[in-house]
């Protein structure tokens, strides 16, 4: 036999073995991906399958579930030759359950929302309004067997106007600053401004929060009105700004009669309570009781 003979015969084994060898790594990932996407939580397959260059996926999706197209792409098939028909459907898997349970409930952030085994558990601080939607909307959820809010705190729309009217910011005199004192009761402020968004998304009312400025009466009143609606936009920009917690409203107003001079030679009230900023929370078509800034 030629040199030429033995040359050709080992391109042709050599050309065999990469063939047979490609063949094998194809079939591993075709099985590798087939086995991925059977197991894949959310996904029944009923299709899979492959021609030329073409793959074929059908089945029921639920819209939680990973996408599957993804799964093939990094299986190494490219995806411009993906065709795919999913149905959706609600997976009765627990870490959907859960996600499910959020999603439709909308929970505030002052509300955690555990799922275990069937049951839904709500624990923190709620408004009246979104508790009594859980409750009615909870049940319906698929796969949810249990819903309990006995570790909830629920608050009503009353309560929640009530806590807000009787915050008091109080600032040193001629400054429009706050304290590190009073920076502590934003926090607080700002769970009782998002329990009240919660309840006016529910009752489908715009409630305006009014953010009153006032000053004691020493100095010009043009610089004590001044200071107080600085005052007032302080305290806006700590708790977020005007259009953080939509559909309330943030307002700012100051209260001039406090500053409005001297009576009987001696300032009007206690000047530490006029050096503040009050809450006052109101239906859009109720007037407040402060006179907004120019």
């Amino acid at each position: 036999i030629s040199p030429m003979t033995w040359g050709i015969l080992a391109a042709l084994c050599l050309s065999l073995a990469y063939w047979g060898w490609t063949a094998y790594q194809n079939d591993q990932r075709w099985n590798h991906l087939s086995q991925r996407l059977s197991t894949m939580p959310g996904i029944v397959l009923t299709t899979l399958e492959r021609h030329g260059h073409t793959i074929t996926l059908s089945g029921l999706r639920d819209p939680l579930a990973e996408d599957p197209e993804q799964i093939v792409t990094e299986e190494g098939f490219g995806n411009e030759h993906i065709t795919a028909h999913w149905t959706p459907f609600h997976s009765l898997e627990p870490q959907f359950v859960g996600q499910r349970a959020i999603a439709l409930l909308h929970p505030p952030i002052t509300t955690t929302l555990r799922y275990s085994d069937g049951r839904l558990t709500a624990s923190g601080t709620a408004p009246e309004s979104w508790a009594a939607q859980a409750r009615q909307i909870a049940p319906l959820i698929p796969g949810l067997r249990e819903y309990h809010d006995g570790e909830l705190h629920i608050v009503s729309l009353t309560e929640l106007v009530t806590q807000l009217n009787r915050l008091t910011f109080t600032f040193e005199t001629g400054s429009s600053t706050l304290s590190d004192t009073e920076l502590d009761k934003i926090t607080p402020a700002k769970t009782l401004l998002e329990d009240l968004r919660q309840s006016a998304l529910t009752a489908g009312s715009t409630l305006i929060v009014e953010v009153i400025g006032d000053a004691d009466a020493v100095g010009p009143e043009t610089m004590n009105l001044l200071l107080a609606t600085a005052r007032a936009h302080a305290v806006i920009a700590a708790l977020g700004g005007n259009s953080s917690y939509a559909p309330l409203v943030l307002s700012a107003s100051v209260e001039p009669s406090s500053f409005a001079g001297f009576k009987g030679g001696r300032l009007k009230g206690n000047p530490l309570a006029q050096r503040r900023v009050t809450l006052l929370v109101s239906r859009k078509d109720t007037p407040g009781r402060a006179v907004t800034a120019p």
